[in-house]
């Protein structure tokens, strides 16, 4: 440590410059602050302009929420079970809000709950926050919203305007301290005391948790010490990521940089298609829920959950984009599918088909860069409007051109552009569902079997096909409990049960859909 701290290199093998200065001024940093209660740290240079660090710390709201999680990773998908929440009342005292979970229904009930609180406070006051330390919260938010399919549209609200704050980013760059770590527990070293909590850190978090659940000493915090500690512990979190905000806010003052994140665009209006396909799903699933028949219940709940199937699975890479927008070149340096540091050649824009309109640009790259060479289309990072399409590409030489309508910055760094525009299909499912009738159909029989037959217009591939023989004039065995026939079929087996029985197929029908 104190070797690189006194390094009088500029620079070594397969590290940029700025990566080893860094590198150089974190070790300084950490060598000045050994055997000291308060670390020394720095504020680093802010580029006018450019939206990182404390320039993305945003304004002080009323209504701002101080929010972290409470994980345990023991059940499969994991469990959280603990939504802590400081904040401040009417009055300006510091209060906290929970919300507790123990299985996978109060889960559910708590991602609800904690979303209409939170959305709520937000649409009273459009400059109010939502601040966490680290990526664990929005990750777990995405992850319930697809679990449980609810809050989706007040979720992607507050993600897109930008409503939830994590300190994380605005400390690892906005500031340098001599802590060998940035989580939470070594960066509030600088701005408040020792903690005095019996859970000391998240992992021990988990293991008091995995205690109780196997061992409970009570129902819930009032009459658990368990459970109390842990609330104790996640309060002291939330506690400390709002005077980390306030802290971050002097500090933000101090050096006069300005806040750069523009206002949000607010609450997003739905498309008549969104909704439509909404109210469907929404009214399949609830027929579905009144339905004993599990397999008639499993059918109509797949049916609803794949009209949104394209919109739901699209989520995910918008999220992804919208994370590397926020993230530095360092950051993006060794994500395969992004190039950094890219840096025009002397070659002159070309077009790079005879019929182009739009001129090429040719950059220059490092190619130890780890890159796949796969995408197509790509963001430019820190111009959000702007993006270019890949026409030349040679690993080899280190260089890209990318083509685009207006003339491209000099120095650039390039995030794909990984969405695929899944139109017709998300429409020709919708017809499809909304095509498919369900008849159950009751035939008596001799013996004391019912044999029942989905009578269908669509969508055979949801169902077995599994038919029943006809043995000695007579349909016979062990039936199954759907049994797949179209139209002709049926009026064939009428015809035949008529020609045997002397009386025609008598039948009973439940209509499942339209709905």
């Amino acid at each position: 440590m104190q070797e690189l701290a006194t390094s009088e290199l500029a620079n070594i093998p397969n590290m940029s410059a700025e990566a080893f200065l860094k590198a150089k001024t974190q070790a300084s940093l950490q060598t000045a602050s050994d055997g000291l209660d308060i670390p020394e740290y720095v504020v680093v240079p802010h580029e006018a302009g450019v939206q990182r660090g404390l320039s993305i710390l945003p304004p002080h709201s009323d209504m701002d929420v101080f929010f972290d999680i409470e994980g345990y990773p023991g059940l499969d998908g994991g469990l959280e079970y603990l939504w802590g929440n400081s904040y401040f009342d009417i009055d300006g005292t510091r209060t906290f809000k929970d919300f507790w979970a123990h299985d996978r229904g109060q889960e559910k009930q708590n991602f609800i709950e904690f979303i209409n609180w939170v959305y709520g406070r937000w649409r009273s006051d459009p400059a109010m926050h939502i601040y966490h330390y680290g990526n664990y919260e929005i990750a777990a938010i995405r992850k319930l919203m697809g679990r449980y399919g609810a809050c989706e549209e007040m979720v992607d609200n507050l993600l897109r305007n930008n409503v939830f704050v994590d300190l994380y980013n605005v400390v690892r760059h906005g500031l340098m301290i001599g802590e060998p770590k940035y989580s939470i527990k070594n960066v509030e070293h600088i701005y408040r005391g020792r903690r005095e909590t019996d859970v000391a850190s998240g992992g021990e978090s988990i293991i008091v948790y995995e205690e109780w659940r196997a061992n409970p000493d009570g129902d819930n915090w009032q009459t658990s010490a368990i459970l109390n500690s842990i609330r104790d512990y996640n309060i002291d979190d939330c506690d400390s990521t709002q005077e980390l905000a306030d802290w971050l806010r002097l500090e933000q003052a101090k050096h006069n940089i300005p806040y750069l994140l523009p206002d949000g665009e607010g609450e997003k209006e739905l498309s008549e298609d969104v909704t439509e396909l909404t109210r469907l799903r929404d009214a399949i699933l609830e027929k579905a829920d009144a339905i004993e028949n599990a397999k008639e219940r499993s059918l109509l709940e797949t049916l609803a959950w794949s009209l949104e199937f394209h919109r739901r699975e699209n989520k995910p890479v918008w999220w992804k984009l919208f994370d590397r927008l926020g993230l530095g070149e360092l950051e993006l340096y060794d994500d395969m599918e992004c190039l950094t540091g890219l840096i025009r050649t002397e070659r002159a824009p070309f077009p790079p088909t005879k019929k182009a309109r739009n001129m090429a640009y040719e950059y220059r790259f490092d190619t130890d860069q780890p890159f796949k060479g796969q995408g197509k289309s790509f963001f430019i990072l820190g111009h959000d409007d702007l993006k270019a399409r890949r026409v030349e590409y040679d690993a080899d030489a280190g260089t890209i051109a990318l083509q685009n309508k207006d003339e491209l910055p000099r120095c650039i760094s390039i995030i794909p552009d990984s969405y695929v525009n899944p139109n017709p299909i998300p429409m020709a499912i919708k017809s499809a569902v909304e095509g498919s009738i369900f008849i159950i159909i009751r035939v008596p029989t001799c013996s004391d079997l019912a044999i029942h037959i989905l009578y269908k217009t669509n969508l055979d591939f949801f169902i077995d096909r599994q038919y029943f023989p006809v043995e000695n004039n007579h349909l016979r065995g062990k039936s199954p409990e759907l049994f797949p026939i179209d139209h002709f079929r049926y009026q064939a087996i009428s015809r035949r049960w008529h020609r045997v029985e002397g009386w025609p197929l008598p039948f009973q029908a439940q209509w499942r859909l339209p709905l």
